[in-house]
């Protein structure tokens, strides 16, 4: 298939008439106020030699010149086709093409010489164009180079058409860019059948006013929203330990897995377990000298560092390196929070979703040891390397330790107190069972799987600690009201909710903008875009879907069973746990994305998250606060009221859609039809198009997916 656009920047007509008014009114001043035809000394036609589809139409216009070149406002023009075989063109200069072939759509205006520009007619690249047939609630799936009709059917049929590229290869430079094209077709295509049945070309604007495009009401005012600034600053905290996580997944990976790992010694925990009176554990050392140089190249010698002991508890002893804590030491009060909400929150839940902690060092305890040092100044990580002896890796520590920057750890009792700590902690000692199982395994899931697993283990423990407190059941759809009225009446998130809205201003951040990618951040993202977030999304998916989250806990056997050590890795994993492929699984995403907001519930969805309401709780930045809501179709408009929410359905009219509103100066502005935006590795591009009930219908055609897949869902 040749890849050819259009020489005309396609627009629905009324907006090219509007341009024209623009044109017109600013050369006012060049015509010496006169309107008369005596004055016409010739007129200008554009576009310049256009090119269009038979079956397609173009709008032309025409401007009047006296005899100095300047444009006279006010003149009616009369518009003909030299081949009316070929081309008709109406009053308003919008040309209809019948055949292929080449005519000359001129337009006159009193005794000035007329103005004409070639419009050649070629054969249609949609030859084989799939008329779309769904019923509301349906879904197809096409090849990405397939050429689509949609029929106009009656007024307000809509359609939501997702531009995938569902592969696996994490290339983060593979981002062609991608762009749809959709066109009204007239009634009938060639010159034959409209001698035959006497019709005539379908013209007009195609216009119709999109209904309202959501079925779920915000319930809430723009006042009662939250402030994101606080949310983004934590994004940039995660965003810098994520990169390091990144690198550090891939480093394990590319070392090899060709030594064996420590076998798990008895838990003192599971011989001796903690009376309800007091610790049953003994104490931990008050001090240890452990290893906090992370480095998978395993160097022949390393220097010990140490530690001393600051907060304990019968889960997780806290150490801080005896520099730091001489001049520095650690809130006890923050440490006390981590310790009270691990044992509270996390412990429990991270043997159902994650299976049992390994106990490597057998003290029954998790260490958790400052480092200061963690490269691109990450908030924590987990080595695999500590679960090797010392004589295969010299940097071991030979047990389950995470590492964390003690300012992470402070900001919980700072003076605007951030409380990521904790859901990060969630987040890391998923790592520990996860990572030790992978080196049983001899492969680790793709970095995808991983961190976004690890993202489900941080929002659990959050929504876990947030029902204790009074929030919503862990079972139940959580949505932007429970977020609104908990900020509300509490003053604030706090802590137990604060790693629910962090994931959110994650989500919002990766699926709003272009391009996005579920295996990689992809050349061009934005600076907020991050997969982890898009595997917290799929993940989140998986859980609701096909783990029955309905029930509390439910999915947790589902992602034990990914972690194990006897299912495969990677993708194999999903396949063990669904019985279904990526490729299914990507498009039972997509549905489910699609149908979310609107229209009938997809046989599989979510069922644990209103993505749709929460994903509207935040006021700005507008990094956080896009123009409408989840999923973020592309075809948005952007409102002028900060109260009123843009509109993502657009009508048949014609109209080439590749990127969403761009920001810019803090605010989003509409990009221009002639931009072109690259779609990441697994991106997904949603597009709204709403029928007017007018003519025959309109043409979609997608460029540059190569060979991405379309999935259309009939909305209403």
């Amino acid at each position: 298939m040749t890849v050819r656009r259009p020489i005309l920047a396609p627009r629905a007509p009324g907006a090219v008439l509007a341009v024209l008014g623009v044109f017109l009114l600013g050369a006012a001043a060049c015509s010496n106020g006169s309107t008369s035809l005596d004055n016409v000394a010739s007129v200008r036609v554009t576009p310049s030699s256009p090119s269009i589809d038979v079956g397609l139409t173009v709008q032309f216009t025409a401007e009047a010149l006296d005899a100095g070149g300047n444009v006279i406002p006010g003149i009616s023009f009369e518009w003909s086709s030299s081949r009316t075989d070929i081309v008709t063109v109406d009053q308003n200069g919008l040309a209809s093409a019948l055949a292929v072939g080449t005519s000359a759509i001129t337009a006159s205006a009193g005794g000035g010489t007329p103005g004409s520009q070639v419009l050649v007619v070629e054969a249609s690249e949609c030859v084989d164009r799939v008329d779309v047939a769904l019923e509301v609630g349906q879904h197809q799936r096409y090849d990405g180079d397939t050429c689509l009709f949609l029929p106009s059917g009656s007024v307000g049929d809509r359609y939501r058409i997702a531009v995938t590229r569902p592969t696996l290869i994490e290339d983060p430079a593979d981002v062609p860019n991608v762009w749809l094209e959709i066109n009204p077709v007239i009634a009938a295509t060639t010159a034959q059948t409209a001698r035959e049945v006497g019709a005539q070309p379908i013209v007009g604007a195609f216009a119709v006013a999109p209904p309202s495009y959501s079925t779920r009401s915000l319930g809430f005012e723009l006042s009662d929203r939250i402030d994101g600034a606080r949310f983004v600053d934590d994004h940039r905290i995660k965003e810098r330990t994520r990169r390091f996580h990144l690198d550090l997944r891939q480093r394990e990976i590319d070392a090899g897995l060709r030594v064996a790992p420590l076998l798990p010694t008895l838990s003192a925990r599971a011989a001796s377990p903690p009376s309800p009176t007091g610790p049953a554990l003994a104490d931990p050392p008050a001090r240890e000298d452990l290893f906090l140089v992370i480095d998978t190249s395993c160097p022949v010698t390393a220097t010990r560092t140490p530690m001393t002991l600051v907060n304990f508890n019968d889960d997780v002893a806290i150490y801080q390196d005896d520099d730091s804590y001489a001049s520095s030491p650690l809130s006890v009060t923050a440490t006390t929070q981590m310790l009270d909400y691990y044992a509270a929150y996390v412990r429990d839940f991270i043997e159902t979703y994650w299976g049992a902690t390994p106990d490597i060092d057998g003290n029954g305890r998790i260490l958790l040891a400052t480092s200061d040092a963690l490269p691109d100044s990450a908030a924590a990580a987990v080595f695999s390397g500590d679960f090797r002896t010392t004589a295969q890796c010299a940097s071991s520590n030979e047990g389950e330790i995470m590492y964390f920057s003690s300012e992470v750890i402070n900001d919980l009792d700072g003076s605007s107190p951030s409380y990521l700590a904790l859901s990060v902690m969630a987040h890391e000692v998923k790592h520990i069972t996860s990572l030790y199982n992978s080196t049983l395994r001899g492969a680790f899931h793709s970095i995808w799987i991983e961190e976004g697993t690890a993202e489900i283990s941080q929002t659990m423990s959050s929504r876990i600690a947030w029902e204790a407190v009074g929030g919503p059941a862990v079972g139940s759809e959580l949505n932007g009201n429970d977020i609104i009225d908990w900020n509300r009446s509490n003053g604030g998130i706090g802590p137990e909710a604060w790693g629910v809205v962090s994931q959110i201003a994650d989500v919002v951040a990766q699926l709003s903008t272009q391009p996005n990618s579920l295996v990689t951040n992809p050349v061009g993202a934005a600076a907020f875009h991050t997969f982890y977030a898009g595997g917290w999304h799929w993940h989140r998916f998986i859980g609701d879907a096909f783990g029955n989250a309905s029930t509390p806990l439910a999915d947790g056997p589902l992602f034990a069973e990914m972690t194990d050590d006897q299912t495969p890795a990677g993708t194999g994993a999903l396949l063990a746990v669904t019985g279904r492929t990526f490729d299914q699984l990507f498009e039972d995403l997509v549905v489910a994305m699609s149908f979310h907001d609107a229209g009938p519930t997809p046989a599989r969805g979510f069922t644990t998250w209103d993505l749709n309401t929460a994903g509207a709780i935040f006021a700005n930045p507008p990094e956080v606060a896009p123009p409408h809501r989840y999923p973020w179709p592309i075809t948005t408009d952007v409102p002028s009221d900060p109260n009123v929410e843009g509109n993502p359905s657009r009508p048949f009219s014609r109209g080439v859609y590749s990127c969403p509103p761009r920001l810019v100066g803090g605010a989003y502005r509409l990009a221009s039809e002639s931009d072109r935006c690259p779609m990441g590795p697994s991106g997904i591009r949603l597009h709204d198009f709403v029928s007017g009930g007018e003519g025959a219908g309109a043409q979609v055609q997608v460029f540059g997916a190569g060979r991405g897949t379309l999935i259309v869902t009939r909305i209403n």
